[in-house]
């Protein structure tokens, strides 16, 4: 314009596509290329059982929680723990259908009456929750939930589990049992989704920190790992390794 190159006419339609494409262009950048969220995974316990307070301790503030349908006393003891939690008042399909939009990977349904347990948890499946769990006193019931895909805890078989697990793996069932012996350890399932890792031989992936691979769960089979084992899409890794490179590892698989 200076130089008398351009008239006023031409700086001015210069002046204006500068400013769209400047308006427009991050615009339909971030569309085209989104930014990957990796969504916090949460567990989700209906009910009003007091079981749930010692097991949201042990789960502590690593996974967000949401708790459902429990009394105003449980709640007290919630806050008084200092556990984080999102509360909501009455289990319905709706709730379910919000609880779609965040990455829900387990339902617990704790209610001291069976049925109301067994409501539940039909809920749950009808949504497509991968695992779900249910406490039930009535072993025929325990059953018939089982049949459909439904883990249940019964008093007398958790009893089993906890006295098998401390006399044949002591050390071992320690770490998974007692949180004291779990401030600095995490155990992780983390489910393959980056193209990035699939066909890849793990011996090829460099894990943060202390991480391990212990075990493979491949299409319902159990496989020990070595280095050159070759990931699939539908691998699910069982990890140990430090806190503090959790999220890292988090980021890789996903």
């Amino acid at each position: 314009l200076d130089l008398n190159v351009i008239d006023e006419s031409m700086y001015s339609t210069f002046v204006i596509i500068a400013v769209i494409t400047c308006i427009c262009s991050p615009l339909v950048f971030q569309k085209l290329f989104p930014e990957k969220i990796i969504l916090d995974e949460a567990i989700v316990i209906a009910g009003d059982n007091e079981i749930i307070l010692s097991v949201a301790k042990k789960i502590g503030n690593e996974d967000i929680l949401i708790l459902v349908d429990t009394d105003d006393k449980i709640l007290k003891r919630f806050s008084e723990m200092g556990v984080d939690f999102i509360y909501w008042e009455h289990l319905s399909i709706d709730m379910f259908k919000e609880l779609q939009k965040i990455s829900v990977t387990t339902f617990v349904s704790a209610y001291n009456d069976c049925d109301s347990n067994i409501q539940a948890c039909s809920m749950a499946k009808l949504l497509d929750i991968k695992n779900i769990v249910s406490v039930i006193n009535d072993p025929i019931k325990s059953n018939d939930l089982i049949k459909k895909g439904i883990k249940t805890v019964t008093p007398l078989k958790a009893m089993n589990i906890l006295l098998f697990g401390l006399i044949k793996y002591a050390e071992s069932f320690e770490v998974l049992y007692n949180p004291d012996e779990r401030q600095n350890i995490d155990v992780v399932e983390m489910k393959i989704i980056s193209d990035k890792i699939i066909g890849r031989k793990l011996k090829n992936i460099s894990l943060p920190g202390d991480f391990l691979v212990l075990l493979v769960l491949r299409n319902g089979r159990r496989v020990v790992p070595d280095g050159n084992t070759v990931l699939e899409g539908s691998d699910v890794l069982v990890m140990i390794g430090d806190k503090e490179y959790s999220r890292s590892v988090e980021e890789i698989f996903s």
